[in-house]
């Protein structure tokens, strides 16, 4: 959701400096593709801590920081979990 905010954050300066309109379905697509990706980060996030036997008031703190940084958590679960030694693939 991070990547989205800042693409928006960017989205609208760089329109401010054009004065240019353009259509808004892109913004709906960038939207849920994000929000897909912080959602499959979640689950993830929350399979990986349920089998390490982490308690719930950290997996919801790992849940929440995997929602906002969706993108960089699945890079990150891909090396320490799945190429590394962690919890692996789901």
């Amino acid at each position: 959701m991070i990547e989205y905010l800042a693409y928006t954050l960017y989205k609208n300066n760089e329109e401010e400096k054009k004065e240019a309109f353009s259509g808004g379905g892109e913004d709906i697509i960038n939207f849920f593709v994000s929000f897909m990706i912080s959602i499959m980060a979640v689950i993830l996030s929350w399979n990986c801590n349920t089998r390490l036997h982490v308690n719930t008031g950290l997996k919801v703190l790992y849940a929440i920081i995997a929602f906002l940084f969706g993108l960089l958590y699945l890079i990150f679960y891909l090396f320490s979990n799945v190429l590394g030694n962690g919890c692996g693939p789901l």
